[in-house]
């Protein structure tokens, strides 16, 4: 190694393992992450007298050097009036324009300034950042701060929104360095109120969203060490360049890495350097269960020590672990003084759309119901865009923008437009296992959106949890269940076999079926796009069993508060909401409870027993 001569290198490298050190650290957010996550990986019974020495640097530096920040860092961006340059003068002349109304000129502004929002950010930071600002420095490391607190400082933050988050139509073309005008301040105070308001309410919210998780996804338990084997793969592709691979357990061989790897840092940049981009990993999400129990593979290795263990109950881990960075994220939504954030889908509001899936939900874009061609994209007279595939209209609201052109040819259950495809629609159009995978994409970016970042191995058992639920439209049911009953998709899947009409063929041959066993991260029942035929065969699928009608039950979507009330065991059904009503259908049902289940819930019937199977069997009895 060579010489290092940077007093901080030195006294970082001093605290590291020797295989560990090197000149140069990027201690930045990413940085800090990857350094611990190495060192949990090669040495993780120093990891934490390594943390403790690191963290006693830190302090030392900072009682004995201080950090300098000075009035020149808070100087007006030139960047900000290089744009406002551009911007102002389109401002004014709307302001001056007599011939508008009022209404057409607040939209007229709200128009103009809302596209220059994000560049506005990025323009501002990336000047800070080539100045050597610290507030860059602190903003980097993590510690606090975001580029729309950056800019709010030195640039401009153009539009505010008020208490019910829609835009006020008066320019903020000035940061806090400079001072805003009287008009400027009033129009940002409601933002600020809202966040003192928010601020009391977070806790309460953050914890009842908590609770509708919990109840959702608490059959995830580790019940075996790996899946039984299926005919084809089962798993989650996803990319060599997502760090939130760090832990998962490879479901296929991937270059040099055999499949049953727990992937590290390490393993992701020694792929990305061999050019394998993408890889197939076991999931919570993927893995077809009886009862909710999952594999060692599928819960992969959340914490230093190794994959999880059997009787672990990772859903609820997960969904507190949403839960306590939601509660955190709400809490500091008080420095977001109301400033237009929107191009982000974020929020309490947003989030709970999302777990709810109303009828009505304003980031909703449409999905194409069938394979066709995009023949036009008109303006709606109530406002808002149609596009229409074939003769078929899809009404897009303002605010979402369209994603097609004229002439593209889009598949069923293609997204249509930049908004956020609605649950049931997704679950729909593309069958389970695809909406589980677009479904956590969307939530896990609203929790990073509002503050609540948090790893995908906490989204993914909750998301597991949540969208397991399928109607019956057997004429005849299915077992014990009648036609219309809603009951655990896991299930009907687990026990599921190709109907002896099926035919196995090519995946091209199979386009337009449904299919009828679950590969990669497809479920049964799954109607089968060119898309989804590409999909099989990059990974090898050369022949999958699908049938020309869909199978006797749909997946449907459920709101998070009744996450336990289709539960089969009546016991269970208590620890949720609507308990009395829950409670009378299973009465009428004639509902079973059995206390040796994932379920805590019935084992509390048995308090002598309880939990003393759990760590061998993953059963609360």
């Amino acid at each position: 190694m060579s010489e290092l001569t940077n007093i901080g290198a030195i006294m970082i490298s001093d605290a590291l393992p020797e295989d560990m050190r090197k000149e140069q650290y990027h201690l930045d957010k990413a940085g800090i992450h990857k350094l611990f996550m190495e060192l949990a990986d090669k040495h993780p019974d120093k990891y934490k007298d390594v943390l403790q020495k690191l963290s006693d640097i830190g302090k030392t530096s900072a009682w004995t050097e201080g950090a300098s920040v000075s009035l020149s860092a808070l100087k007006r961006s030139q960047a900000k009036q290089n744009i406002m340059a551009s911007v102002q003068p389109k401002i004014d002349a709307l302001l001056n324009d007599d011939s508008l109304t009022d209404d057409q000129r607040d939209k007229a502004i709200v128009d103009t300034l809302l596209p220059h929002v994000a560049p506005m950010q990025k323009a501002v930071y990336d000047e800070s950042k080539a100045e050597n600002s610290p507030y860059v420095f602190q903003l980097e490391s993590g510690t606090r701060g975001k580029k729309s607190d950056l800019n709010s400082m030195r640039g401009a933050d153009l539009l505010a929104t008020d208490q019910n988050d829609k835009f006020l139509p008066v320019p903020l073309t000035r940061g806090y360095a400079e001072g805003y005008t009287p008009a400027q301040y009033f129009a940002a105070s409601y933002g600020q109120r809202k966040g003192a308001v928010g601020v009391k309410l977070a806790t309460a919210d953050a914890g009842f969203t908590t609770k509708k998780l919990s109840n959702a996804a608490h059959r995830i338990v580790v019940t075996k060490d790996a899946p039984p084997e299926r005919r084809l793969p089962i798993g989650l592709p996803t990319r060599t360049d997502d760090s939130d691979n760090i832990g998962a357990v490879l479901a296929r061989d991937a270059g040099p890495l055999k499949a049953g790897t727990t992937i590290t840092a390490q393993n992701l940049e020694d792929l990305k350097d061999k050019g394998i981009d993408d890889i197939l990993v076991h999931s919570t999400m993927t893995e077809p269960s009886e009862d909710g129990g999952v594999s060692r593979l599928a819960a992969g290795r959340r914490t230093r020590h190794g994959l999880s263990l059997v009787g672990d109950n990772i859903g609820l881990q997960s969904a507190q672990a949403i839960g306590e960075k939601l509660s955190q994220g709400m809490l500091s939504s008080k420095h977001s003084a109301g400033v237009s954030d929107r191009m982000n889908k974020s929020g309490m509001e947003y989030i709970t759309r999302l777990l709810d899936a109303p009828e009505n939900f304003p980031e909703a874009g449409p999905l194409s119901e069938e394979d066709g061609v995009v023949t036009k994209i008109t303006k709606a007279p109530q406002g808002g865009q149609y596009i229409h595939v074939g003769k078929k209209p899809y009404f897009v609201p303002d605010g979402i923008d369209p994603t097609v052109k004229v002439g593209e040819h889009v598949e069923h259950g293609d997204e249509l437009t930049n908004g956020t495809p609605h649950p049931g629609d997704l679950v729909r159009l593309r069958g389970m296992g695809e909406a589980r995978r677009v479904y956590a994409k969307h939530l896990k970016e609203a929790l990073d959106n509002s503050g609540a970042s948090t790893h995908r191995r906490n989204v993914e058992p909750v998301v597991a949890g949540l969208m397991n639920w399928a109607q019956v439209k057997a004429v005849n049911g299915i077992g014990d269940n009648v036609y219309g009953d809603i009951v655990p998709f896991n299930k009907l899947v687990h026990d599921y076999q190709p109907r002896p009409t099926a035919k196995n063929t090519n995946p091209d041959a199979s386009v337009g079926k449904y299919l009828e066993e679950p590969a990669l991260h497809y479920t049964p029942g799954t109607r089968i796009t060119k898309k989804v035929a590409s999909d099989l065969k990059k990974w090898g699928i050369n022949d999958v069993y699908s049938h020309e009608d869909p199978p006797d039950f749909e997946p449907v979507p459920v709101r998070s508060m009744l996450g336990v009330y289709h539960d089969p065991d009546w016991r269970t059904k208590l620890i949720g909401f609507y308990t009395s009503k829950a409670f009378e259908n299973a009465l009428h049902r004639g509902a079973t409870s059995d206390t040796d289940s994932t379920s805590y819930a019935p084992a509390l019937a048995k308090p002598a027993t309880l939990g003393q199977n759990l760590t061998t069997t993953g059963h609360y009895g």
